[in-house]
């Protein structure tokens, strides 16, 4: 995905950028089933091809699951989860652009 980008203060732009955006997963997909736990994002400058930004999405967390298995709380502690789990590995590329957006 290519895209021209930008970074907007008080409406006025600030920064015009070529950035190219790829995400993946670590499972791969049939084309119908995007189950995949985990994935990343990369922003990379177009001209440069110098990585920009990166965010590593998860689905998954061992704590709340051993937690969740035993009926317990889970221990306070520092959980890699930062993506629904109801929704599909495919939106990770869509989302990660946004987000991307808003942290160039």
């Amino acid at each position: 995905m290519r895209f021209f980008l930008y970074h907007c203060l008080h409406g006025e732009p600030r920064l015009g950028l070529t950035v190219t955006i790829d995400g993946t997963w670590q499972k791969r997909s049939s084309g119908h089933n995007y189950s995949s736990r985990t994935g990343h994002n990369f922003a990379c400058g177009g001209f440069t091809g110098l990585i920009l930004a990166l965010i590593v999405f998860s689905k998954h967390c061992r704590i709340h699951e051993i937690a969740k298995k035993n009926k317990k709380e889970p221990k306070e502690h520092r959980c890699p989860r930062n993506f629904p789990a109801n929704k599909s590995a495919k939106s990770m590329e869509g989302i990660g652009a946004i987000d991307h957006c808003k942290m160039i």
